[in-house]
């Protein structure tokens, strides 16, 4: 194993992100493939090949730049190629997801079923069905209208109350933007605290919204 001599500040330096400097300088590079396969698995940045697993992988030493090249295929008719001239990949998966979750910011799991649950309320009631199944989902029904009615409650209660105040959603955006005004929603990121589908009653708010 080549041994090296890393020279940092102790006070302001990272021991580790020195050595890794002072690895990528060399563009010594790694590749790992599976063993009974051939298929690319990684790249990884080290000085000695001795550590790696040599029982399900194998592996090819090259010298280049990461930010510039990257290996296309598998060992034995793979190559170096530029990343600039390749393809972007796109993942199946991804892009289901990223679907899935403009479905779900507009339509959340709990409002899909309080939609269905308002169509199946009506077609109940207009073609007097009748059975345990329905006995059971009028059940189901009334007790989620009668939790959403005593949230009612609870909320006017708060209003009413001069010891407490009750931020509504709009107010709790209002002051979440004069908090995070001037860039600073771009340090510590989004806060998803109080959008609306967070709202699992999905109910109106106190100030008339349905968000």
């Amino acid at each position: 194993m080549a041994k090296h001599t890393i020279t940092f500040n102790p006070a302001t330096d990272d021991p580790i992100e020195k050595y890794n400097e002072l690895i990528n300088k060399s563009n010594k590079r790694i590749l790992i493939f599976n063993k009974e396969s051939g298929a690319f698995v990684s790249t990884v940045i080290t000085d000695t090949v001795t550590t790696l697993n040599s029982t399900h992988y194998k592996w090819k030493v090259e010298y280049f730049d990461d930010k510039v090249y990257e290996w296309s295929g598998d060992y034995d008719t793979g190559k170096l190629v530029k990343i600039e001239d390749q393809p972007t990949v796109i993942s199946e998966a991804m892009v289901d997801t990223q679907i899935g979750a403009i479905v779900t910011e507009s339509y959340p799991w709990f409002s899909q079923c309080n939609i269905m649950m308002q169509l199946l309320k009506k077609l109940v009631e207009e073609n007097a069905i009748a059975g345990d199944e329905v006995d059971e989902f009028n059940q189901m029904f009334d007790f989620i209208e009668g939790r959403r009615e005593q949230n009612r409650k609870y909320k006017t209660a708060y209003t009413e109350d001069p010891s407490f105040v009750l931020m509504t959603r709009r107010d709790e955006w209002a002051q979440l933007a004069k908090q995070n005004a001037g860039g600073v929603s771009e340090i510590v990121g989004p806060s998803r605290s109080v959008l609306p589908h967070e709202d699992m009653s999905n109910d109106v708010d106190v100030d008339g919204q349905h968000y």
